[in-house]
C-alpha cells in the first residue's frame, strides 16, 4: 500500500476511535438538559416523552430522533451537542440501556 492510503486509513481508523469513545463516555447532562429546554420544549414538553406513548426502545432509536429533530429544527448541533441531549433524555425520561454493555 502507498503512504498516502496508509495515511487515509489511519486518519479513518481515527476518526472511528475518538467517535466511539465520546459516545461511550456519554454526554453532560446539564448541557443536554439546557439545550434540550433551549431549542426542543417551546414544541412539546415532557408528554411526549410518557412511556405509554413512546416509540423509542432503544438508545441507538432514540440518537436518531434527536439527530432528525436536531435537522428538521436546523439546531446546527454538532456530535458533542447530539451527546449531551442524549444523554439528558436518556436519564430524565427513558432509562435506556446501552446496546454495547
Amino acid at each position: 500500500m502507498s503512504k498516502r492510503v496508509n495515511r487515509v486509513l489511519i486518519l479513518c481508523f481515527g476518526s472511528v476511535l475518538i467517535s466511539l469513545s465520546s459516545f461511550a463516555s456519554g454526554g453532560d447532562f446539564e448541557r443536554g438538559k439546557m439545550l434540550y429546554e433551549n431549542q426542543c420544549q417551546g414544541c412539546h414538553e415532557s408528554v411526549v416523552h410518557i412511556e405509554s406513548r413512546r416509540t423509542v426502545d432503544s438508545l441507538h432509536k432514540l440518537r436518531q430522533q434527536v439527530v432528525r429533530w436536531s435537522d428538521e429544527v436546523e439546531t446546527k448541533w454538532g456530535k458533542e451537542d447530539i451527546a449531551d441531549v442524549l444523554e439528558y433524555l436518556n436519564k430524565q425520561h427513558y432509562q435506556l440501556e446501552d446496546e454495547h454493555t
